[in-house]
């Protein structure tokens, strides 16, 4: 029976010696990511796959969604709202644009706002087409680049479960087509 007790004696002291050792070593990953530099802005936002080249969808083509990048901001009282709306907007195919907060001058809608100065846009109604309940345009308070911007309001109702991948545009629409990076020869 001695040599019984020694085994579990032993067998606890060993198991109490790795969890501090791993209370230890957890601590010390926690401080200095703790007390760590943030990284700037700048590299937070930076695109490596921003290098593509223009392609032309002619009139009665389709546009699919990995064509369109979307940036959303967010105008609700949950924080992270815009940020997972823009991922479920990816997994559906859409190219990430920015994650961030309501711009000044712009008045969110309850759902869904989307701003722009084109509503027939097909990239702008690809967007719109993803959402349950009222969407609302608004005309942009500044210049806008190739993305759609939209707004997810304090009362929004969430993604269509039944939701097209792709539109038929009626007009020639312009798009930016990412170029592949290729690995450098050896």
């Amino acid at each position: 029976m001695t040599s019984e007790s020694t085994r579990r004696a032993r067998r606890s002291i060993i198991t109490m010696s790795a969890l501090v050792a791993l209370f230890v070593v957890g601590t010390f990953v926690g401080f200095r990511l703790l007390f760590a530099d943030a990284p700037s802005l700048a590299d937070a936002t930076t695109d490596d796959t921003a290098q593509c080249e223009d392609a032309t969808i002619p009139a009665g083509g389709n546009l699919p969604s990995g064509q369109v990048t979307v940036t959303v901001y967010n105008a609700g009282s949950v924080s992270g709202l815009a940020n997972r709306t823009l991922i479920n907007l990816q997994q559906r195919g859409f190219r990430p644009g920015k994650v961030g907060n309501v711009p000044e001058g712009i008045q969110a809608a309850n759902n869904i706002t989307l701003i722009t100065a084109d509503r027939e846009d097909p990239a702008v109604r690809l967007v719109a087409r993803q959402f349950k309940g009222k969407i609302t345009y608004v005309q942009p308070t500044q210049a806008q680049g190739d993305n759609v911007e939209m707004i997810v309001g304090p009362r929004y109702a969430g993604l269509r479960k039944k939701y097209p991948a792709q539109i038929q545009v009626d007009r020639a629409v312009q798009i930016c087509v990412p170029v592949e990076a290729t690995p450098d020869a050896p």
